[in-house]
């Protein structure tokens, strides 16, 4: 329904989408990526400062689109929020990668306090939090709140494709989590219409393997009938 406000603990509370590319030379982009600076201070290694501060540090989520590459540090404070990679490999070493991130938090000026009336701000207009559980063992299969909203691909073994019924306004945000002892999702591939993810064993030397996986995909959908409104 139009009327659903997802609540918060701070009075202005944000979320704030940015894709950080390491490769090469470092930048950030996406809709929030006027909001900060980018620093690459090494290999692997890189740093956000939001242009005005958080009120305390934010929740960060960050997670690699670069084959073989983990995010294994994001260490925030209330302006700067450090981000940190490295191969997975029998001896791991820093590796520059391809982020997104989510930032959830609220920039100063604010209140920050609990109270039940505070809603959950995004630049988008029309901004959807949609939730999945991708079996891939055995006959690849969705399930979960939003299932119906996307298709399924089985791409190959540890491999898969999800096509949203609606396409997003711009590439979402997405995170998964595998399940599945010693399966590590290790790319997610969005666009404004497919989601590709990927798994593979956390192992001396790694491959790539079916799992079970959840996902939570974060953007706006463009209007339409077949859209959530």
């Amino acid at each position: 329904m139009a009327s659903n406000i997802v609540r918060a603990k701070w009075r202005d509370a944000r979320l704030f989408s940015v894709l950080l590319t390491g490769t090469g030379t470092a930048s950030i982009s996406g809709p929030d990526a006027h909001l900060f600076t980018l620093t690459d201070n090494d290999t692997g290694d890189y740093t956000l400062t939001a242009s005005t501060a958080f009120a305390e540090p934010p929740f960060v989520v960050a997670l690699s689109n670069t084959t073989s590459v983990t995010c294994y540090q994001v260490a925030p404070t209330s302006t700067v929020i450090n981000v940190k990679a490295r191969t997975i490999a029998a001896s791991p070493a820093a590796a520059d990668a391809v982020f997104q991130l989510l930032i959830y938090g609220c920039q100063l000026p604010s209140e920050v306090k609990d109270v039940s009336s505070n809603s959950l701000r995004s630049k988008w207009g029309n901004p959807r939090i949609h939730h999945l559980i991708l079996t891939g063992t055995g006959t690849a299969a969705l399930s979960g709140l939003d299932a119906d909203l996307y298709t399924l691909v089985d791409n190959g073994t540890g491999d898969y494709s999800l096509t949203a019924v609606t396409p997003f306004a711009e590439p979402p945000f997405v995170s998964a989590i595998s399940l599945t002892t010693d399966i590590v999702a290790f790319q997610v591939t969005p666009t404004s219409t497919v989601v590709r993810v990927k798994g593979m064993s956390v192992a001396d030397s790694p491959a790539a393997a079916d799992a079970v996986f959840h996902i939570t995909i974060y953007g706006a959908q463009l209007l339409s009938t077949s859209a959530i409104v």
